[in-house]
């Protein structure tokens, strides 16, 4: 009987060993499970953190390239606006030298015109000088018959031409000064029948003299 019991109780204390040695395994093994879990769980917050970052940085990406868009969009405006800027100030120097050549015409056309106005004045005096000297002439000659001239025509011969240019020279010459007054020849009489009378020279006399003003004012300003 001994003999069994002792064999009993060895096995016994045996697979109490065992079993202790077994829970401490299975103890063991069930903390490394649980350190797994929590690195998996570690390893999973990881690997959200990545796709949370990877999807912020496409977002990151896709902001980026907006703005660069937008800042050549800009720069393009700008560029553009650089050139209307630079088309306006070429229109403004070419009315600005428009004007200035339109002033200095003006001012001319105002010099000429208060040269001719001076000097149709000066010929208006001299006009009625004339007419009056005329008129006088008439009054003094004793009362005749009115001679029979032949219309008047401005001479066309080259010499005569040339006569009338150089008067007119001379006019220009004194232009600045005033005019004075022709002189009246002296009457002379003839017993030739082919001579016009006294009166009948003076008429002619002023109507050369205004034949020649009137042809030295449309030499001197033509009209355009």
């Amino acid at each position: 009987i001994f003999p069994i019991n002792t064999a009993v109780v060895l096995l016994h204390i045996f697979g109490k060993q065992q079993m202790d040695l077994l829970n401490g395994e299975l103890h063991k093994q069930r903390r490394q499970i649980e350190t797994l879990q929590q690195l998996v769980e570690v390893d999973g917050g990881v690997v959200n953190e990545v796709k949370l970052l990877r999807k912020e940085s496409r977002n990151m990406n896709a902001r980026v390239t907006q703005l660069y868009m937008q800042l050549l969009h800009e720069i393009i405006r700008k560029r553009d606006n650089a050139l209307e800027v630079s088309q306006l100030e070429n229109r403004v120097l070419n009315h600005t030298s428009e004007m200035q050549q339109l002033t200095a015409r003006y001012r001319d056309l105002e010099h000429k015109y208060q040269h001719l106005a001076s000097l149709a004045s000066n010929q208006s005096v001299l006009i009625v000088q004339l007419e009056e000297q005329c008129g006088v002439v008439r009054q003094t000659r004793p009362h005749q018959p009115p001679a029979i001239l032949p219309p008047f025509h401005p001479p066309t011969y080259t010499r005569q031409n040339n006569q009338i240019t150089n008067e007119i020279q001379s006019d220009q010459n004194i232009k600045a000064m005033p005019p004075t007054l022709p002189t009246v020849p002296p009457e002379t009489h003839s017993s030739s029948t082919d001579k016009p009378s006294g009166e009948s020279l003076q008429h002619h006399y002023c109507h050369r003299i205004l034949t020649l003003m009137l042809f030295q004012t449309h030499t001197t300003y033509p009209i355009s």
